[in-house]
């Protein structure tokens, strides 16, 4: 019995270990996917997509600053100004996507 419990507390440090591994991935195809913008937007886009895959594989958030840069809809990577519109209404930010027209809300103080 006591083999099992100590078994599974590995498993569970592990798990912790994938989400640190995977929050790094995660920044760094977003840091990749703004660079690299302006020469290629299909593959930005990917690199966004890819982010979502690991974020939703291993259960980590995106940050907020992740969640402005990625669109759940039409799974495209947002560049303000360029294919997406940023707007601050009565302590809500609203986020505008230019390809596929969709609106997303979040609050702030």
């Amino acid at each position: 019995m006591a083999a099992v419990k100590k078994q599974q507390r590995s498993n569970h440090s592990k798990k912790t270990e994938h989400q640190k591994i995977a929050e790094l991935r995660i920044s760094e195809l977003f840091t990749q996917a703004n660079l690299i913008f302006e020469d290629d937007e299909k593959l930005s886009d990917r690199y966004a997509q890819l982010a979502h895959k690991i974020a939703l594989k291993y259960k980590v958030p995106f940050s907020r600053e992740q969640k402005l840069s990625y669109c759940k809809k039409c799974n495209k990577f947002l560049k303000t100004g360029k294919t997406s519109k940023i707007r601050a209404v009565k302590g809500t930010i609203i986020l505008h996507c230019l390809n596929c027209k969709n609106i997303r809300r979040f609050k702030y103080k």
